[in-house]
């Protein structure tokens, strides 16, 4: 998705710079990573992203940042085979792709 919405390349540094608002912005809201939110905490911060309502934000901006990273996990779980085995849903692509993702 990141490709169509006119990010520039190389996508690493929008991604890095995303998570790091992620981080600085956990940081200074409750004084700990994300990765050490409580799960309620986490969904807290990620609605606030989702809404551009991130005091003090640094990076891209956070409702955009959201959304390729919504989209990525989209895409993750319902565009590949792996993805439908885990819900149990048949692969039937119209044109399979040469390889499975990510090999």
């Amino acid at each position: 998705m990141i490709k169509y919405l006119r990010v520039a390349t190389p996508f690493e540094d929008f991604y890095r710079a995303g998570l790091q608002g992620t981080e600085t912005a956990a940081r200074a809201w409750a004084g700990v990573g994300f990765a050490d939110l409580s799960p309620n905490s986490a969904s807290a911060l990620v609605q606030r992203m989702s809404t551009d309502n991130v005091p003090g934000w640094q990076g891209p901006p956070p409702g955009f940042f959201y959304f390729v990273l919504r989209s990525d996990a989209v895409d993750v779980m319902y565009g590949t085979q792996q993805g439908f085995a885990l819900l149990g849903v048949p692969y039937m692509p119209h044109i399979s792709p040469p390889s499975r993702w990510g090999e």
